[in-house]
């Protein structure tokens, strides 16, 4: 991965042959949800209506989701609230950001 050399996701499951990923820490889940906030901020400054929270194709999200990737045992894995978890929250920040 040319522009992700320290791979991360929610668990360390290998889903292509090559190492690992490295399992997220608590902040960095975190501050994956201040982000995707933080860009739907710019997004509507930049006079749009409406942003799209991407989770499907295998990208971080819906790796969340994934009872096959996400093996995670604490609050971000497990139920599927849990695994969802991440996903709320990044849609309940924004419509409180952005008073959706």
């Amino acid at each position: 991965q040319a522009c992700t050399p320290n791979r991360i996701a929610p668990s360390p499951v290998a889903l292509a042959p090559g190492a690992a990923p490295r399992e997220m820490t608590q902040e960095e889940i975190r501050d994956v949800v201040r982000r995707f906030i933080a860009a739907a901020r710019v997004v509507r400054d930049a006079g749009f209506s409406g942003v799209q929270i991407h989770c499907a194709h295998g990208y971080l999200l819906s790796q969340f989701l994934s009872p096959a990737v996400n093996q995670r045992t604490d609050r971000w894995g497990g139920s599927l609230e849990n695994r969802a978890r991440i996903v709320l929250e990044i849609v309940d920040g924004t419509r409180k950001e952005l008073g959706a």
